[in-house]
C-alpha cells in the first residue's frame, strides 16, 4: 500500500474452527473511502459471519465429521429446515445444522487422473 495514502484496509471476517487443529482465519479487503461506503450500504454487514472489527470475537465455525458421500447428499436439500434429517443414514440433527450453516463455504476436492 505503500504510496495509496487514500487507501486503508478494512476487516470482513474472523473465523475460528477446528478440523484436526484450531485455526483462526482473517481477512478483508484494501479501499477507499467510496469501497467503504459502499461496505456499509450493502447486506454484508448483517451476515452472521461479518466481522468489521477484528477486536470482535471471532464467528464459531462448527465442522461436522461426514464423509464425501454423506456431503454430496446432504448439498442435494441445502438448505434446510431446522428439523429435516437424512432418512438414507443417521446423522445427528446437530450435525446437519452445523453443516447447513457452513455447506456454502465448504471446499470441494476432486482427484483427477489423465
Amino acid at each position: 500500500m505503500t504510496g495509496r495514502t487514500e487507501a486503508e484496509f478494512f476487516p470482513m471476517f474472523n473465523f475460528i474452527y477446528r478440523d484436526s487443529h484450531q485455526m483462526l482465519t482473517m481477512g478483508g479487503m484494501i479501499g477507499t473511502d467510496a469501497e467503504k461506503q459502499k461496505l456499509r450500504g450493502s447486506e454484508l454487514e448483517k451476515a452472521r459471519y461479518f466481522r468489521g472489527d477484528f477486536t470482535v470475537e471471532p464467528c464459531v465455525i462448527t465442522v461436522p465429521k461426514l464423509t464425501r458421500k454423506e456431503r454430496q447428499h446432504l448439498d442435494k436439500f441445502m438448505p434446510c429446515n431446522d428439523n429435516w434429517l437424512p432418512p438414507e443414514f443417521e446423522l445427528t440433527k446437530e450435525n446437519v445444522l452445523a453443516y447447513r450453516d457452513i455447506y456454502r463455504f465448504c471446499p470441494t476436492y476432486a482427484e483427477l487422473v489423465q
